[in-house]
């Protein structure tokens, strides 16, 4: 088994990676915060547990995450517990950096859904994205900043706010929705 020693610079087979959004949380309840790491698409988005000495596993495959987003462009995510049952769940914020990219890449678009794992319970994840509604399928140029989505968790747990582009991103406009179940509130603000 392939370990690091801090940094989690390269996946486990010693490639090195866009890592566009990271966060900590203890996921699998040994006390010991794990790390996830989003990259760009035709990358998996990694979960690497803490060994309790100062390095980690890539635990991507045995965690269940495995290639479930490879076309996916993970430009932020957060660990909350969107269904309150103690364990935090992963939410991932996605979007291609190129509004073009269909030109390089034929299966891989813009805008791009969210993406939402449940944490089974000890570190375990499944993809429920499909059941979590229309609002959360709906394709967007995703655009977050860690603060935002830190901010809100703390305020409310019921509540979410997303932030991407609207439209062309050089219209930029930025979209901010309010995520409650199926419902959006869809508010337009300036930058």
């Amino acid at each position: 088994m392939f370990s690091f020693v801090s940094g989690l610079a390269a996946s486990e087979d010693g490639r090195y990676e866009a890592g566009m959004g990271i966060d900590a949380a203890d996921v699998d309840g040994d006390g010991w915060q794990d790390v996830y790491v989003t990259h760009l698409d035709f990358e998996l988005n990694r979960l690497y547990h803490n060994n309790r000495d100062g390095t980690f596993d890539d635990y991507t495959y045995r965690s269940g995450i495995g290639n479930k987003a490879i076309l996916l462009s993970g430009v932020s995510m957060k660990f909350l517990d969107y269904d309150n049952d103690g364990w935090p769940d992963i939410l991932q914020l996605n979007g291609a950096m190129l509004d073009n990219v269909n030109l390089y890449h034929s299966e891989v678009t813009y805008k791009e859904p969210l993406l939402m794992f449940r944490n089974l319970g000890k570190g375990q994840f499944e993809k429920v994205s499909d059941s979590l509604g229309p609002d959360f399928m709906r394709p967007i140029a995703g655009r977050a900043w860690p603060p935002l989505i830190s901010t809100m968790t703390a305020i409310s747990t019921s509540r979410l706010i997303i932030v991407g582009f609207s439209g062309a991103a050089t219209k930029r406009w930025r979209k901010c929705q309010s995520l409650a179940g199926n419902s959006a509130d869809r508010h337009k603000i300036q930058p």
